[in-house]
């Protein structure tokens, strides 16, 4: 795959062009962890079909960190912004991976994946 994205904004808009084509709607595009609060963390995009939330982090290389932070700002947006009773899924948007790679089953899953990550939201 040959990534023609020269910064992640363009990864950003290549990964929202994709996901709305296939029906998912974008509900957040460079979202803050805690409002008002971007030194605390800001999430990519999150899209939403019925139920479902999807959190995706884009980046431009396929390294470990993606992967951890599209677990944590997922696991973010079921604690902080997701409607009851709503999966999170989540996925990562590189130049060489375009997948979604795990899903938070409930709030506990949550609470348990952001307390390894210092607790930047509690």
């Amino acid at each position: 795959m040959v990534c023609f994205a020269n910064d992640e904004e363009h990864l950003h808009q290549e990964c929202i062009h994709y996901y709305t084509h296939l029906n998912w709607k974008l509900v957040a595009h460079e979202w803050e962890v805690i409002k008002g609060k971007p030194e605390d963390g800001k999430g990519d995009l999150v899209f939403q079909k019925e139920s479902t939330y999807m959190v995706i982090e884009c980046k431009r290389r396929t390294i470990q960190k993606v992967y951890e932070q599209a677990e944590f700002y997922a696991a973010a947006w079921k604690l902080k912004y997701a409607k009851p009773r709503t999966k999170v899924i989540y996925g990562i948007w590189t130049c060489k991976t375009r997948a979604i790679i795990g899903k938070i089953t409930n709030k506990k899953e949550a609470y348990h994946i952001c307390q390894r990550d210092v607790c930047r939201i509690l």
